[in-house]
């Protein structure tokens, strides 16, 4: 069986690794000098200068009316850009450790909430989970993408569980209680679409209450599982219509089955499907009870939901990072009973979680200082004094770094987008010295420019690791 405490020198163990790995997330950021992302940092940047200008509550406003016309709705996102972006936006590290300590501290109190909600008693162990979940590859992308939304989606779904699961909670006069319930829906669903995933956790958290709830001599009453489920289907059902209108999420309302028939997305498929099978079969053995069957069946039903929902845009990245409490939570449900697999999992745990998180993260800040070293650089500064635009084959990252090279650097420097895989006219860049910034990943470099011209091709300034940002001089045409 699954302990239901650890040994003292286990519990240390588990406790030093999983510490060892949040010191991880966060102590590149202090290496190496980050930089701004090319994801959202910039429009943010730029949003907190426009909310000084008018004012946050008029700038929320005209956010909301912008995210209607889009398909969304987000009236909490410039509050969250403006606390997070104003006190740091002349000191980009202050702002990924700002970011990463908000991560961590999120992730303690969703995962403490999350298995006491969701799991039996002698389930509830944090810290193992906690390594489970920093040794999800995905996860890490929280920690160098500041801008991400889910944090407000963590804070929601927080809120929502520990109402429902709260005895306190539970005595509120029914007027009361239905209220709080229907403000915490519509809080939720106007943080992010994610929101929904949580819906099913909630529902099946209330209903195991009202399962649990002993009522002599009269049948069990259900309407406050009746009331939360009919909250979630009317906040679904808003998502869903402002989707069909907007501009922009119209074009993710496809079939999900195309990304989810791809290995990764299927294989969390299948890991919910077999929880919820496993759990079934206990409760059909009777070595699991109905309330703990009905409350542990959140997690994987919180991921088959996630994963339906989110295929159109695909699975990988901070999208699927979204999903790791719950895969934690998953594999302590299968190996519980089967010691070996469980004393497998937790020292995989042990060894991965370190590991992954100082991997991943000595990458993104190696990255994110090649960057810095550019903007800042003699060569960039040259080319802006003599006129010589910057090529950044990037379709997101070009507006960034053109905000960049101005607001960080005080250049006027004209950076010209360039589309990976569309390699660029011969006329543009054949007569002439022209000068790149791009990367293996993002700004695909190669991908924009023939192989005649990668031939020509040399790095002005090398990034820390391979395949890390550079920046690069296409000579002309006819030099070697």
């Amino acid at each position: 069986m699954v302990p239901s405490s650890l040994s003292s020198g286990s519990t240390r163990l588990a406790w030093g690794a999983t510490a060892l790995a949040m010191l991880l997330c966060l102590f590149p950021m202090l290496v190496f000098t980050p930089t701004w992302g090319l994801m959202d940092d910039a429009t943010n940047l730029l949003m907190v200068d426009e909310i000084r200008r008018v004012g946050l509550w008029e700038f929320s406003l005209r956010y909301l009316r912008d995210d209607l016309i889009r398909g969304v709705i987000r009236p909490l996102y410039p509050a969250q850009v403006y606390a997070m972006y104003a006190p740091t936006e002349h000191n980009a590290r202050a702002l990924f450790l700002l970011n990463g300590l908000l991560v961590l501290g999120l992730l303690v109190l969703w995962q403490q909430r999350l298995l006491r909600a969701v799991l039996p008693s002698h389930l509830r162990l944090l810290a193992p989970s906690l390594l489970m979940v920093l040794g999800f590859f995905h996860f890490h992308d929280f920690f160098w993408y500041p801008s991400l939304q889910e944090k407000q989606v963590w804070v929601a779904a927080w809120l929502g569980v520990a109402f429902l699961d709260s005895p306190r909670a539970a005595r509120l006069a029914s007027p009361l209680w239905i209220l709080v319930v229907i403000l915490l829906v519509a809080v939720g669903i106007s943080t992010k679409g994610q929101f929904l995933a949580i819906l099913p956790i909630m529902v099946l958290v209330q209903l195991a209450r009202d399962l649990s709830t002993e009522k002599p001599g009269r049948a069990r009453s259900f309407w406050r599982t009746a009331v939360v489920f009919l909250a979630g289907m009317a906040g679904s059902g808003v998502l869903y219509v402002l989707a069909l209108g907007g501009t922009y999420t119209r074009g993710y309302l496809t079939s999900p089955w195309a990304e989810l028939s791809r290995p990764f997305p299927a294989s969390l498929v299948l890991t919910a499907l077999v929880t919820l099978g496993v759990l079934a079969l206990r409760l059909r053995r009777g070595t699991l009870g109905l309330v703990d069957a009905v409350r542990a069946a959140g997690a994987p039903c919180a991921m088959l939901v996630f994963l339906w929902i989110l295929a159109p845009r695909g699975i990988g990245g901070f999208i699927a990072g979204f999903l790791a409490p719950m895969v934690a939570c998953c594999v302590l449900i299968l190996t519980d009973g089967h010691s070996r697999a469980w004393q497998g999992i937790l020292a995989m745990a042990l060894v991965l979680a370190p590991g992954i998180s100082g991997f991943r993260a000595v990458r993104a800040f190696a990255r994110s200082d090649d960057m810095h070293r550019i903007y800042h650089s003699q060569e960039l500064k040259d080319l802006a004094r003599q006129g010589v635009p910057l090529h950044v084959p990037c379709e997101e990252g070009a507006g960034a770094v053109q905000v960049y090279v101005r607001r960080l650097a005080g250049l006027d420097l004209q950076v010209i987008r360039a589309d990976p895989g569309k390699p660029v006219p011969a006329h543009v860049v054949d007569g002439t010295t022209t000068y790149w910034m791009g990367d293996a990943r993002n700004c695909r470099i190669l991908e924009a420019l023939t192989p005649e011209q990668q031939q020509r091709l040399e790095q002005v300034i090398r990034p820390n690791l391979e395949g890390g940002f550079a920046l690069w001089r296409l000579k002309p045409a006819g030099t070697s």
